[in-house]
């Protein structure tokens, strides 16, 4: 196991595309890793609650953290993309960390993800001669076939007006 302050969440945005002989496909994915915090951890359930599905289905999806940061990301990338989806892992062990390398040793293409300020639903005329902050992250976009298909992704992100902290907060956040 690993020390409490190494433990963290992988989540992987998976870029879902329409194609026009097969639907829908998956046409690579990203990672960011979060560390876990005491607000920001797997909801274990309870020792009475569980049954044996919950060692069968263990870790459920649903039971991992998502807060507005991961919902913003998610939805940078679903404005374009509306079937992406995110997945979720726990960083415990050095398997976990094995998992990881194996999700990143593939071939890739660099892309980014901007976040800046959401002006639906403001007068934007009252906020002339105002600044707000946006930040740029480059992002490694992974080949779930051939990486020729996952050129110049740019994904722009939204963060609302009134919390420019939560920029502070994806910058801290490493991108895989």
């Amino acid at each position: 196991m690993l020390k409490p302050d190494e433990c963290k969440i992988v989540k992987q945005i998976t870029i879902v595309s329409p194609h026009t002989r097969h639907g829908e496909i998956s046409i690579g994915y990203f990672l960011y890793e979060r560390p876990m915090t005491p607000t920001y951890k797997y909801n274990h359930k309870p020792k009475e609650e569980r049954q044996i599905d919950y060692l069968l289905t263990y870790p459920l999806q649903e039971n991992f953290p998502t807060d507005q940061i991961d919902k913003i990301i998610l939805q940078s990338v679903k404005d374009i993309y509306p079937k992406s989806f995110a997945r979720s892992y726990e960083v415990y062990s050095t398997f976990d960390i094995e998992r990881t390398e194996r999700l990143v040793n593939r071939p890739f293409k660099n892309g980014m993800i901007m976040i800046g300020p959401c002006f639906a639903d403001v007068d934007v005329y009252s906020l002339t001669k105002n600044e707000f902050e946006a930040l740029n992250k480059p992002i490694k976009v992974y080949a779930d076939y051939s990486s020729e298909i996952i050129e110049n992704y740019y994904f722009n992100g939204y963060y609302p007006l009134n919390d420019e902290t939560i920029l502070d907060e994806i910058d801290k956040i490493i991108f895989l």
